[in-house]
C-alpha cells in the first residue's frame, strides 16, 4: 500500500472511531409521518376526524383522491403543533360513491388513509308546507346501518332510532315553537349516525305556516223531543253545526250534557252520535236517574246542552256562548219529573 492510500485509510478509520467513541452525539433517525381518519366510511355530509403525527410544525392541506379518476378535492387546511401532531374535523363533501385516499397535498409526505364514500342519503317529504300540528310523512333512503335522527330547524323531532340500513319511513308533527317567525322556511335534516358519529346527512326545505285562526262553530238549529220525557228515558236531539266540521269527521265528538240547578254538569250521551259531512247530526241521550247510576237525579229546572269536541284539541266552542246558552229559546223540551 502506498503512502497516499495509507493516509486515506487512516483518515477513514479515525472518522469511524470518533463517531463511535463514548459520549459522541449521533443523529436520530427521522420519524415517518402518520395519518389516521375515523370513521373509515361515510356518505356526503359525514363528520370525519383526522389525526396526524411526526410532522414539522406548520399548516398542511389535506386532500381526498378518487381511486378511479385520481381527481383531487381539498378537505381544508390544518395546523400541526410544535410536537408534530395535527388534529382536525371536517365534513365530507358531495362525492360519487367509491374508494378514495385521504392524504397530504405535499407529495413529500407519504402518509395516507383509505376511505370509502357511501351513496348519498336522500330525504323526501310528502308535503313541503303546513302550520304547526301538521303531520309530515318522510322517507330517507341509502341509510347505512346505525341510527337515524330527524331535525326540524336544528332541533330533533324524531330519534335517534335504530335502523338496519337502506330505507326508513316515518312522520313528525310540525312544532309550534319554531322557527322564530312562523311562515319562514326551515331545514329538515336527516342524520345517519354510528356510535354517535355522523355518517351522512340529507336535507330538505319546509315552509312553516302561521297558526290558522280557530274556527268558530255554532249550533244553528237544535230539534228537541215534542213529548215530555222522564228520568231514565231515552230521547234524541238533532240539528245543524255551522260551519260543517272539516274532514275527517272521526276526529270530532258530540256529547249531550246535563246541568243541574246547582250548576253541576255531566254527560248523558247514549250510544254513538251520527255526524254528517254537511254538519247535520243526530245524538241520543238518557235523562238522569239515580236508578241508572247517575250522580244527580233529573230536576224540572235542569238544563241540557250539546257540545262539539275535537279529540286532540278539546272543545270547539267560542267564548261568546256556552253549551247551554246557544239554543233557540224557548226549546219545546220538558222534563217530566216523577214525584
Amino acid at each position: 500500500m502506498n503512502a497516499r492510500r495509507w493516509a486515506i485509510a487512516r483518515l477513514l478509520f479515525l472518522v469511524v472511531f470518533v463517531l463511535n467513541a463514548p459520549g459522541m452525539a449521533q443523529a436520530a433517525p427521522q420519524a415517518i409521518p402518520e395519518l389516521y381518519v375515523y370513521p373509515a366510511e361515510g356518505a356526503p355530509g359525514a363528520r370525519l376526524y383526522l389525526n396526524a403525527f411526526n410532522l414539522a410544525s406548520g399548516t398542511y392541506e389535506i386532500q381526498i383522491w378518487d381511486g378511479q379518476t385520481r381527481d383531487k378535492t381539498s378537505l381544508g387546511f390544518f395546523d400541526a403543533g410544535p410536537d408534530g401532531s395535527l388534529y382536525g374535523t371536517f365534513e365530507l363533501p358531495v362525492l360519487p360513491p367509491g374508494a378514495y385516499t385521504i392524504l397530504f397535498q405535499d407529495p413529500d409526505i407519504g402518509a395516507s388513509a383509505a376511505y370509502t364514500v357511501l351513496p348519498a342519503l336522500t330525504l323526501l317529504l310528502d308535503t313541503s308546507s303546513g302550520p304547526p300540528g301538521t303531520q309530515v310523512g318522510f322517507t330517507v333512503e341509502n341509510l347505512p346501518a346505525g341510527d337515524l335522527r330527524l331535525d326540524y330547524d336544528g332541533v330533533p323531532v324524531l330519534g335517534p332510532v335504530a335502523v338496519p340500513g337502506g330505507l326508513y319511513t316515518g312522520s313528525f308533527s310540525v312544532p309550534r315553537d319554531r322557527p322564530a317567525v312562523l311562515g319562514d322556511p326551515v331545514q329538515v335534516e336527516a342524520y345517519a349516525l354510528a356510535g354517535g358519529l355522523t355518517t351522512g346527512v340529507a336535507a330538505e326545505i319546509f315552509t312553516s305556516q302561521p297558526v290558522p285562526a280557530p274556527t268558530t262553530y255554532r249550533f244553528s238549529a237544535i230539534n228537541y223531543p215534542v213529548d215530555p220525557v222522564g228520568p231514565g228515558q231515552l230521547f234524541q236531539l238533532s240539528g245543524q253545526i255551522s260551519p260543517a266540521p272539516a274532514a275527517p269527521l272521526s276526529q270530532y265528538e258530540l256529547k249531550v250534557m246535563w246541568k243541574t240547578v246547582a250548576g253541576k254538569v255531566f254527560p248523558i250521551t247514549s250510544g254513538t252520535p251520527a255526524l254528517n259531512g254537511d254538519g247535520t247530526f243526530l245524538v241520543s241521550a238518557v235523562v238522569p236517574s239515580l236508578l241508572n247510576g247517575d250522580a244527580q237525579p233529573a230536576e224540572t229546572a235542569g238544563e241540557i246542552g250539546v257540545v262539539l269536541l275535537h279529540k286532540n284539541n278539546g272543545p270547539l266552542v267560542n267564548s261568546s256562548y256556552t253549551v247551554f246558552g246557544d239554543f233557540p229559546p224557548p226549546p219545546p223540551f220538558r222534563i217530566l219529573v216523577q214525584q
